[in-house]
Parts: C-alpha cells; structure tokens; sequence
C-alpha cells in the first residue's frame, strides 16, 4: 500500500464531513435571513398576525430563499468539482483513486447516518405536535 494512497484515503474520508458542514452552515445562515425578514415583517405590520386580510411579503422570503441557496452552495460545489481535478493532478492518479474510495466510503456511512437522524427528528417533532410531550412524561422516563 502506498502512502499517497493512504493519504488520498483519509482526505476522501474527511471531504463528506466537510460538504455536509459547508451546507448546514449554509441552511443555518439561509435561516437566519429569513427570521430576520419574517421578525421585520411582524415588527413594520403587527396586523399580520391576527387580521386574515394583511398578508405578509411572500415574495421578499421566496427571494431570500432562492438567492442564500445560489450564493451560499457555491463554495460546497467548488469543493465537489475541484477536490478530485487538484488530487488527480497535484498527487497522482493513485492518490485520486484513494480519494474517491475513501469519499465513497465515508460518504455512505454519513448518508446513513443523517437518514436515520432525519427520521428520528421528524418522528420527534410528529410526537409533539400530537401533544404527547409533557414535563412529567420527561420526569417520569415515558
């Protein structure tokens, strides 16, 4: 086994970890925007909330959301396209090959994982919102 494979191991190994945290951190910041919106919307038209007639500025959050999601996955998709380009050019083809195996391999793992956290938090959010969540449930261990 060669060096520069096992390098190119553990370097495809960390580029799923590093994709999944480039984009949370983008959803994060895409989040915030649109709170600050909805709050600025709330604060300027207070009618918004109890009068059906005032309607909010759809069209300002859909921009928000539509221009954060092209500005802010950039950098993850230049991360995508040019980690392989620079290893294969950079370090070799077997440096290359070790990248993508271990992104492969990794990446299967972590796509596992955040599929199973998906679900448990929507089975969470479902059980709250029937109302099964209570203090004394917590205190008692239901």
């Amino acid at each position: 086994l060669r060096p520069v494979v096992v390098i190119g191991v553990l370097i495809g190994a960390l580029l799923p970890y590093v994709f999944g945290a480039m984009t949370m951190l983008s959803v994060n910041k895409a989040a915030q925007e649109m709170m600050h919106e909805v709050r600025r919307q709330f604060h300027e038209n207070p009618a918004i909330l109890t009068d059906p007639e005032q309607k909010p500025d759809y069209n300002r959050c859909v921009a928000i959301s539509c221009q954060s999601a092209l500005k802010e996955m950039l950098l993850p998709g230049v991360l995508a396209i040019f980690a392989p380009l620079v290893m294969g050019f950079i370090f070799g083809s077997h440096c290359l090959v070790g990248m993508l195996l271990g992104a492969i391999a990794s990446g299967y793992l972590l796509g596992v994982m955040m599929s199973n956290t998906g679900g448990a938090w929507d089975n969470a959010k479902k059980w709250i919102e029937a109302g099964s969540f209570s203090i004394k449930d917590i205190v008692q261990g239901k």
